[in-house]
């Protein structure tokens, strides 16, 4: 938790694949109550953009894992939005949306 809590921007977000909204205090618990329980996280076509003390981060993202005792497996598009605070790249906002196998 102790990463997280530096990592994470104290406005951080999170958009839900369900179009809703999690607040840093939300995903914090989500992870330190055992809820989720990610087993792998592959992230690939990475892109980075610097703007200033700004960054952006896009790529794919490949997920498995349980939430809730339900197990999962997501491919997600993802975008990062990064702020250069007190000496470090913190985390502002995490939005993902799952990917469409054709």
């Amino acid at each position: 938790m102790r990463f997280l809590e530096t990592f994470y921007v104290k406005e951080f977000t999170v958009g839900l694949m369900t179009w809703g909204e999690s607040t840093r205090a939300q995903d914090m618990a989500m992870f330190s109550s055992g809820d989720l329980k990610p087993e792998v996280i592959e992230d690939t076509e990475m892109r980075v953009s610097i703007y200033g003390e700004t960054a952006m981060v896009t790529g794919l993202e490949h997920l498995e894992g349980t939430y809730r005792g339900n197990s999962g497996k997501f491919d997600l598009r993802f975008t990062n939005v990064f702020v250069y605070r007190d000496g470090r790249w913190q985390i502002v906002r995490h939005q993902a949306a799952q990917i469409q196998k054709r």
